[in-house]
C-alpha cells in the first residue's frame, strides 16, 4: 500500500486537506477526497507528500490540519480537524450553512441513513453511563437548560410550539394561532447567536 496527504481544490476556490492509503501510483488514484460539505465539489488534487506507513501519513494529517486550522478556516471544506486522538469539530461555527445545505444535510441522515438507526442502548451501556455520572453533580445552569429542552420537548409532543417576543426575548409555548400578538416562532436571536456564533 502508498500512503499520502492530498489537498483538493473545489470550484468555489476552497482546499481539502486528506489522507489515503491505496494500491499504485497515488498520483493516478481518482479518489477526490472524504469531504462532508455539500457545497464542495473538487476538480483538482495534488499529492502533497508520500510516506512509508499509515501513522506517519495520519500524523503528517494532524500537522497540516493544525497550521492551517482547516475546520474554522474559511478556505477549506473540512468540516473537523484531524488529531491525535480523532477527529475534533471544537470552535467551529455551524450556523453558517445556507438553508438548502442545511435540508441536504438533514436528508443525508434521515431513517435507514441515520449511522444510530435502528440501533438500542445495552443495559450495559446504560450502567456504565450511569456509573460515570454516580456522585456526579451537573452545574445548575446546565440542569435549567436540560429542564427547559425536556419541556419543551413534551410541548411539542401535544402540537404546541415555541415563539418570542422580538422586543422581551420572553419564550412561551402556545398552540399554533394562539400565540400572543406580535410574537414569532422559534427561540430568541440572542440565543441562536450563542449557539452557532
Amino acid at each position: 500500500m502508498r500512503h499520502y496527504v492530498y489537498v483538493t481544490k473545489g470550484e468555489c476556490g476552497r482546499h481539502y486537506v486528506g489522507v489515503r492509503s491505496c494500491e499504485g501510483d497515488p498520483a493516478e488514484d481518482p479518489y477526490m477526497g472524504s469531504h462532508k460539505d455539500p457545497e464542495y465539489s473538487p476538480v483538482e488534487k495534488w499529492i502533497w507528500s508520500e510516506f512509508d506507513t499509515r501513522e506517519e501519513a495520519a500524523n503528517a494529517e494532524v500537522s497540516l490540519h493544525e497550521v492551517f486550522n482547516v475546520a474554522v478556516s474559511k478556505h477549506f471544506a473540512n468540516r473537523a480537524k484531524a488529531t491525535p486522538n480523532g477527529f475534533s469539530v471544537l470552535g467551529i461555527s455551524w450556523g453558517t450553512h445556507s438553508e438548502e445545505a442545511k435540508e441536504i444535510m438533514r436528508l443525508q441522515k434521515l431513517g435507514k441513513l441515520n449511522p444510530q438507526y435502528g440501533k438500542t442502548t445495552s443495559q450495559k451501556q446504560k450502567e456504565a453511563v450511569s456509573k460515570a455520572w454516580k456522585g456526579k453533580k451537573r452545574p445548575e445552569e446546565t440542569r435549567q437548560k436540560m429542564r427547559a429542552a425536556q419541556r419543551i420537548e413534551g410541548e411539542k409532543k401535544k402540537g404546541k410550539r415555541l415563539y418570542h417576543n422580538p422586543e422581551t426575548q420572553e419564550t412561551k409555548m402556545c398552540w399554533p394561532g394562539e400565540e400572543p400578538s406580535g410574537w414569532e416562532r422559534g427561540q430568541p436571536p440572542y440565543i441562536l447567536s450563542r449557539r452557532f456564533g
